[in-house]
């Protein structure tokens, strides 16, 4: 019997033969929420922040993340209405906000930008969430006091901290496919100085596909090819208490791993729909983000935030000969080797007024380096490419509670990108906000200028790259109203449209700014809770999208669902049995063939994932579960399948 194997029947009768045990102990066992690092926080979450209350905000907890068995960040978002997660060519998932792509999304870890410079976007595969303290997902109208891009939304990782007690952890996971996962944890402190480690280390040398995949010449086995991937991550975090007025506190995310790409299973000769099959891989990456924080308040209405960080990220690339992985001879093989370098500095000052609220003013700095070295077969030259962007910000911000049912939100900045070609400044602004008709009914508005400056990628990539783009415009509108129900209840609709202008999208040869597009749609949400131990969410995304610019051949956007529907729920027991499913339904998206001269609609799918974790002990806790339980076939981009059935189990050990 192989190990996996062995393990996935250890878990389960650990599991089931715990059930008798705890049966006898009718005392409902909660989770405490762990202690966050919010002292790298851009924009502090507050129930009376006036920003947060009149947008579209959800929050995920440490919790929600233990019972769902999400491994990684990209996991975390797949039951979030207005988000749907895609992986294609580039054998990491990407994550779209409202039909805007993840360059679009501002991905921050305590308060350090996680993107890459070269192409704005980031791998949330490379992120674990076991050191995840509370996920904020802010979309539409964001903070100014963020600066320029996330147009599409702002996804802010907030990272568990240390308490005065000494706490641990020690976990393990295994899966099919030889998938192993071991993470640790240690924090711990005292009055002044509270600190917290922790470090994981994933590895899987494939993944498997459905069983009711028709294998082609390209896929011909259950296990996906070039699908391995290895992962190890250590965070760590300290802060210091150094008055009553004065807080320190550094944190240091260190990563590195590889991973394979799949490629396309379809023959491009015999399928218009199918991409140039490419044998690449990422060999190595590792990366290292940092930052300093101080907040001081002062004695009477002022306070200020200061955030000093930097993130250095390695990558190399390869694109192979074939699907042995192993020469690189044929015009079009190539290797990469990059460095991306982001530092910044970020500051805030707040004033608390008597009668016009609070105000924020926030100033922020950023240098972008991009390095790339290599060479590509069939071209003269190796290449070498250095280039370097600043951006800056001068936000203010006025949260204002008028009277004592209705808050209101004005944000205004001015941003700017500098470059060798030109400077660049532009602004954004947003008014946003919400009133509580009768108790237990809230109403909403919200309205957002938002701007994201083109990136390396886009400005000097050697074959496809403009110096001369301009940066891109968001204009976000949104209403809801969320309204309490009996049971526990709560339900919030929210309609939004979004209009894009010099949207960034790669024409026949170079990067272009002259598309226009347009989504609209209805996000619901019904959360409940039946019955003591219980929790239910139900939600569902309905979405238009629309190219709107002069020269589109059609209106049709590819990849864009118009339908998205989700349910989830979770059941606590008396004896220490914790049950979780999840069902999720994306449906009505389309594929262009590769001349983007014609369409077609992909099939639909819905996925249910389970999770059975049983506690046997007060500090020793197994579990066993199944992504994908019914074997669903289907794909997210044309022509690359996505995992099949897989069933995982493992142990947790806390002190």
């Amino acid at each position: 019997m192989k190990p996996c194997t062995l393990l996935l029947c250890l878990g389960l009768f650990l599991a089931l033969s715990a059930l008798p045990v705890m049966a006898q102990d009718t005392e409902m066992k909660t989770d405490e929420a762990p202690a966050e690092y919010t002292l790298g926080e851009v924009v502090v979450s507050d129930t009376t922040s006036a920003l947060e209350n009149s947008t579209t905000v959800t929050v995920i907890t440490a919790e929600e993340l233990k019972n769902s068995g999400a491994r990684t960040l990209s996991d975390a978002f797949k039951l979030v209405p207005g988000i749907t997660t895609r992986t294609a060519a580039d054998g990491t998932c990407r994550i779209d906000i409202r039909g805007m792509r993840t360059r679009q999304v501002k991905l921050l870890l305590n308060g350090v930008p996680f993107g890459s410079t070269y192409d704005g976007q980031f791998d949330p595969d490379a992120i674990p969430v076991e050191n995840i303290a509370r996920i904020k997902i802010t979309q539409g109208a964001t903070s100014v006091l963020y600066g320029d891009g996330g147009t599409a939304g702002v996804i802010d990782i907030i990272t568990k901290k240390g308490t005065k007690e000494t706490h641990g952890s020690v976990g393990f996971q295994a899966a099919q496919s030889d998938l192993y996962k071991v993470q640790g944890s240690v924090s711990g402190g005292t009055d002044d100085v509270d600190f917290y480690a922790g470090a994981s280390y994933l590895t899987r040398n494939a993944y498997p596909v459905s069983y009711y995949f028709d294998q082609t010449a390209n896929q011909d086995s259950q296990l996906r090819k070039n699908s391995d991937r290895q992962h190890t991550n250590v965070l760590a975090n300290v802060t210091y208490k150094a008055n009553e007025s004065t807080n320190l506190g550094a944190t240091v995310n260190y990563f590195d791993g590889s991973y394979g790409k799949p490629p396309i299973v379809y023959e491009k000769a015999a399928d218009s729909y199918a991409k140039t099959r490419k044998y690449e891989r990422v060999d190595s990456y590792d990366g290292i983000g940092t930052q300093l924080a101080m907040d001081h308040d002062f004695d009477g209405p002022i306070d200020t935030r200061l955030m000093v960080y930097g993130n250095v990220q390695h990558t190399e690339d390869n694109i192979y000969d074939d699907g042995n992985y192993d020469t690189q001879n044929n015009n079009n093989s190539a290797k990469q080797r990059s460095t991306s370098t982001t530092l910044g500095l970020n500051n805030q000052w707040g004033y608390d007024s008597d009668y016009m609220g609070r105000y924020t003013l926030g100033l922020i700095g950023e240098y972008q380096n991009y390095r790339e070295t290599g060479f590509l077969i069939g071209t003269a030259n190796d290449i070498v490419v250095e280039k370097s962007v600043k951006l800056y910000t001068v936000a203010l911000q006025d949260d204002i509670t008028l009277f004592e049912d209705f808050q209101l939100s004005l944000g205004l900045s001015g941003v700017g990108q500098s470059r060798s070609e030109k400077d660049a400044s532009t602004y954004s602004y947003v008014v946003a906000g919400n009133y509580q008709i009768v108790e237990g009914t809230n109403f909403k508005l919200s309205h957002a200028r938002k701007v994201r400056f083109p990136s390396v990628k886009n400005l000097y990539d050697s074959s496809a790259g403009d110096a001369e783009l301009a940066h891109e415009t968001t204009w976000h509108y949104e209403a809801g109203l969320t309204q309490a129900l009996p049971w526990a209840s709560t339900a919030e609709l929210t309609v939004f449209r979004l209009d894009a202008d010099n949207y960034i999208e790669k024409g026949a040869t170079f990067y272009e700014n002259n598309d226009k597009y347009q989504f609209r749609g209805v996000e619901f949400t019904l959360s409940s809770q039946f019955m003591e131990g219980l929790s239910t969410k139900l939600g569902y995304t309905f979405m238009e999208s629309e190219n709107l610019s002069d020269d589109a051949t059609f209106s049709v956007l590819q990849y864009r669902p118009k339908h998205k529907a989700t349910a989830e729920a979770t059941y606590k027991t008396t004896f220490g049995t914790t049950l979780f499913g999840s069902f999720r339904y994306l449906g009505d998206q389309f594929a262009f063939n590769r001349a983007e001269t014609d369409y077609k609609r992909i099939p639909d799918y819905a996925i249910v994932d389970v999770k059975v974790s049983q506690d046997i002990t007060k500090n020793l806790s197994a579990y066993v579960g199944a992504d994908n339980l019914t074997d669903t076939d289907y794909y997210e981009s044309y022509g690359f399948p996505r995992p099949g059935r897989s069933v995982y189990t493992g142990l947790d050990y806390t002190f």
